[in-house]
């Protein structure tokens, strides 16, 4: 781990070129300690294309969703839980949830493409 948010950003950068990012469970850890924002931005990048996220994971951003001040941030954690919209029971409720609240018009699209307008009703 290097303290250089730049050396951070691009190590995560090229390290998902080849292929060699951290299983899912450090990253989202490593995510969770993060403090610099730009860092936790990119960090969140990668998180949302990794396939083996646990449904511990996903409770993690559904707790983080409300209260994260980062709308790049948000976005991610947005596109973790819609992902598991069919297999996390807390997933749909909390995008749910968090579309009546959302200030951001392009977050709340986002949301609308997990969800049904019903479920937005």
């Amino acid at each position: 781990d290097h303290d250089s948010p730049i050396v951070q950003i691009s190590a995560y950068r090229n390290l998902d070129k080849i292929g060699g990012l951290p299983p899912a469970e450090e990253l989202m850890e490593r995510f969770r300690k993060e403090e610099n924002s730009q860092v936790k931005r990119e960090m969140a990048r990668h998180l949302v294309n990794h396939d083996e996220l646990e449904d511990t994971d996903v409770d993690v951003a559904i707790s983080w969703l409300e209260t994260y001040p980062d709308t790049e941030v948000r976005r991610t954690l947005i596109q973790v839980i819609g992902k598991a919209v069919e297999s996390h029971p807390n997933a749909k409720p909390s995008l749910i949830a968090h579309f009546k609240i959302e200030k951001d018009v392009k977050l709340k699209v986002l949301i609308g493409k997990y969800l049904s307008a019903a479920d937005l009703q």
